[in-house]
Parts: structure tokens; sequence; C-alpha cells
């Protein structure tokens, strides 16, 4: 898709390039007006001589260079010595960076999430409460979500989604299209696992035709009337599926999920506790990760990723690469969302 207006627009001032005219422009009235240029502001770590006018509680940036196209949004958020953010999007409560190198296409949801030491992460999805990073090296697609979740030691990551809690992986090596997901689940020592199955305890299949390149890892797990599963992954606790037809590359983990009248599903993954998903039709390459949603005459969702708690999304239409992240956010008669990065706590829109 091209966009009219889009290119490289060199400020003549100061050669940035910028690349929409509309950019430039706004480049142009903010920094370049008539008359010498505004000093640059120097930050004295005496204190100051007049008390500090009140300020509502913004993100603190601390030596922070070359951010673009980026979206911060927090409480308290501290960002130290952080260099060439491009495309990022930090969103969390408490953050700390430290040391963070070289940051591609990632997105980073957590509470309290300490990063130290990570070098190289490319089109990175990282969701977690108390996540500890340490050591970690060329993660390339990888989806790591869980609680608590300790990675020592860890390389070449290909493919990989490890969804856990209390996951302790030690000295794992060349992990190639796995899917590990476990309660106090350990691994020590493992080398080359390719295309494994695991399946736990009190399994329970009925009537289940034409399995292929399955796994299915649960507790009590009742598939009931599931016809044509291919290259599916169904994890969870007490799961019920019925009347499901036609699932195909879908990722369904979840705690006490009900799937009633879903067709065609391609390519989704829907982690979720309680998520009901009612008269739901096509779709497509969506990830879906909440406590609570409720999807209701939803349409035509293409590429968008949903995470949050208690989520309402109400006669939504046409959201195409939008990504949703937030607490209790009501979306309310919100037509033809494009490219739309919606983040915050607690925020409402209303008749947008």
């Amino acid at each position: 898709m091209t966009h009219q207006g889009v290119g490289k627009f060199p400020c003549d001032t100061c050669k940035k390039v910028h690349h929409r005219n509309e950019d430039l422009q706004i480049h142009n009235s903010r920094n370049h007006q008539a008359g010498p240029p505004s000093p640059t502001p120097v930050v004295s770590l005496t204190p100051a001589l007049s008390p500090t006018p009140a300020r509502s509680p913004t993100p603190g940036a601390v030596q922070v260079v070359d951010f673009q196209d980026m979206l911060v949004i927090d409480n308290h958020l501290d960002l130290m010595q952080v260099v060439d953010f491009q495309d990022m999007i930090v969103i969390d409560n408490h953050l700390d960076l430290m040391q963070v190198v070289d940051f591609q296409d990632m997105l980073v949801i957590d509470n309290h999430l300490d990063l130290m030491q990570v070098v190289d992460f490319q089109d990175m999805l990282v969701i977690d409460n108390h996540l500890d990073l340490m050591q970690v090296v060329d993660f390339q697609d990888v989806l790591v979500i869980d609680n608590h979740l300790d990675l020592m030691q860890v390389v070449d990551f290909q493919d990989v989604l490890v969804i856990d809690n209390h996951l302790n992986l030690m000295k794992v090596v060349d992990f190639q299209d796995m899917l590990v997901i476990d309660n106090h689940l350990d691994l020590m020592q493992v080398v080359d696992f390719q295309d494994m199955l695991v399946i736990d305890n009190h399994l329970d299949l009925m009537q289940v035709v034409d399995f292929q390149d399955m796994l299915v890892i649960d507790n009590h797990l009742d598939l009931m009337q599931v016809v044509d599963f291919q290259d599916m992954l169904v994890i969870d606790n007490h799961l019920d599926l019925m009347q499901v037809v036609d699932f195909q590359d879908v990722l369904v983990i979840d705690n006490h999920l009900d799937l009633m009248q879903v067709v065609d599903f391609q390519d989704v993954l829907v982690i979720d506790n309680h998520l009901d998903l009612m008269q739901v039709v096509d779709f497509q390459d969506m990830l879906v990760t909440d406590n609570h949603l409720d999807l209701m005459q939803v349409v035509d969702f293409q590429d968008m990723l949903a995470i949050d708690n208690h989520l309402d999304l109400m006669q939504v239409v046409d959201f195409q690469d939008m990504l949703v992240i937030d607490n209790q956010l009501d979306l309310m008669q919100i037509v033809d969302f494009q490219d739309m990065l919606v983040i915050d706590n607690h925020l409402e829109l209303m008749q947008i």
C-alpha cells in the first residue's frame, strides 16, 4: 500500500529527512522560525533557585537519543542510556530499560520488566509480569508469555512459543518449531527438540477425526465433535470445544474457554481466561490475549493484536493493523481504525 505524499523530504536548514511533506512543514514551523534558533536548554544538576512549577506525572526521559516514530505511554517510565529506538513501542508501569541497544520493531509490554544486557531483539513480543531476561541473545520471531519466567543461558530460539507459569529453562540449545506449555516445567540439558509432541495428564479425546501434526497439552481436556484439525495446538484446562469446524493453524490456549458457533479460524492465536467468542466470523492472523474479553458482533479482524483486561469491543467494524493494549478500555461506536495504536490506562474512547 502506498500513501500519497510519502517520500523523502529533507530540511533545507538542518538536513533532517522527513517521510512526509506535512512532517517537514511541522518541523520547519517548530524549529526554524524567523530569527536565531533557540538556545539548547542546559540542565543543571544543582537545585533550582526558584521553585519548580507543578507538573503532571509525565514519564521522565534521561539520556535518550534518536527517537524515531516511537510512542511511549506510561506512568513513571524511566529510560536510561537508550540509543537508536526505531518504530518501537514501550508501554509499561515502572519500566526500567538499562543498557538496551538496537531495538527494532519490538513490542515490550509488562509490569516491572527488567531488561538487562539484551542485544538484538528482532520482531519479538514479550508480554509478562516480572519477567527477567538475562544473557539472552538472538531471539527471532519468538513469543514469550509467562508469569515469573526465568530464561538463563538460552541461545538460538527460532519460531518458539513458550507459555508457562514458573518455567525454568536451563541449558537449552537449538529449539526449533517447539511449543512447550506447562505448569512448573523443568527443562534441563535439553538439546535439539524438533517437532515434539507433549501430551499431559487425564486427556480425554472423544469423537476426534483427522488429527494431523497436532499438539494437545492439557489437564482434563474434553474434545467433542471436533472435525478436521490440521496443524492445531489446543492447550487448556477444562476446555470445551463444541461445534468447531475447519480449524487451520490455530493455537487456542485458555482456561475455561467456550467457543460456540466459531467458523473459519485461520492462523489465530487465542490466549485468555474466561474468553467468550460469540458470533465471530473470519478471524485472520489475529492474536487475542485478555482476561474476561467479550467480543460481540465483531467482523473482519485482520492482523489485529488485542491485549487487555476487561476489554469490551462493541460494534467495532474493519479493524486493520491495529494494536489495542489497555486496562479497562471501552471502545464504543468506532469505525475504520487503520494503523492505529491505542495504549493507555483507563482510556475511554467514545464516539470517535
